[in-house]
């Protein structure tokens, strides 16, 4: 079965960018989701939309570790980014 990771790895995941401010806030404690998120400007409620799932769903998706491949690449698509990107 291939993951994200290897993915990322046959894609040549090192030509993404993670701005500072991102990494910055997870060294902070901060999840990469809601790290990425604040960074972007989404609300929760337009991400919750974006993924066509509910508020309260969205968030378990943000708290959550580890989360499934699954999980990781529709939060990538709904945010406009590479997998490599949400998922360091």
């Amino acid at each position: 079965m291939t993951t994200h990771k290897d993915m990322n790895k046959e894609m040549g995941e090192s030509q993404f960018h993670i701005p500072h401010q991102v990494v910055q806030a997870v060294v902070d404690g901060v999840a990469p989701v809601k790290a990425w998120r604040e960074y972007l400007g989404f609300e929760e409620l337009e991400m919750a939309e974006r993924l066509d799932i509910e508020v309260i769903d969205y968030r378990r998706w943000e708290s959550s570790q580890p989360k499934s491949d699954y999980v990781i690449q529709k939060i990538a698509v709904a945010m406009g980014i590479h997998v490599s990107q949400l998922d360091f």
